[in-house]
């Protein structure tokens, strides 16, 4: 009888990427859960006035722009199906190289936070923000993952651009 086992190898990135997206969602969770028991009902002082803790619902799409409404839902939905789609392609049916690249990191960061936006949306009605940043907007920590994902798909295609390599990391075969 052969008794082989497989080993799967993961890198010491993966393990840190993974840890801190767990902590990321568990604190929005908490954060959050804070918010709905009515402690941060006025504000709790961070920085001075400039940076504090505040519950806002938030009936608005990013930096509270004002789109709202049944359709803003749906359309946000698809997006979001679209983009886990595109994640699922990368993640089983590319190799390990892709899979662990910068570009599945921030997909993947990118979707886990559309996701716990959208469940304050399906759930709520409304998303739960709780930073607020004087002279800016109000925000939450899904926000800043969709942002940092964002970020992180686009940086590496302007560094690539600005040296002349037409190697645009999102659109490559097999990606």
């Amino acid at each position: 009888m052969n008794t082989e086992t497989t080993k799967i190898h993961i890198s010491k990135k993966t393990v840190t990427f993974i840890v801190l997206a767990v902590f990321f969602v568990v604190l929005d969770r908490f954060l959050e859960a804070l918010c709905l028991h009515g402690y941060f009902d006025h504000p709790v002082t961070i920085i001075g006035d400039i940076f504090t803790l505040s519950y806002v619902k938030n009936y608005y799409i990013a930096f509270s722009l004002p789109f709202s409404g049944p359709i803003l839902t749906a359309l946000i939905g698809i997006i979001i199906l679209t983009l886990l789609i595109y994640w699922l392609k990368l993640v089983f049916f590319t190799n390990l190289k892709v899979r662990t690249s910068n570009i599945g990191y921030a997909l993947t960061i990118l979707i886990i936070g559309a996701i716990l936006n959208f469940t304050d949306r399906i759930k709520f009605g409304f998303v739960i923000d709780y930073f607020y940043l004087k002279y800016f907007t109000i925000f939450n920590l899904a926000d800043i993952m969709i942002v940092s994902g964002v970020i992180f798909l686009i940086v590496p295609n302007l560094k690539n651009y600005e040296h002349g390599e037409n190697n645009n990391t999102i659109g490559k075969k097999g990606v």
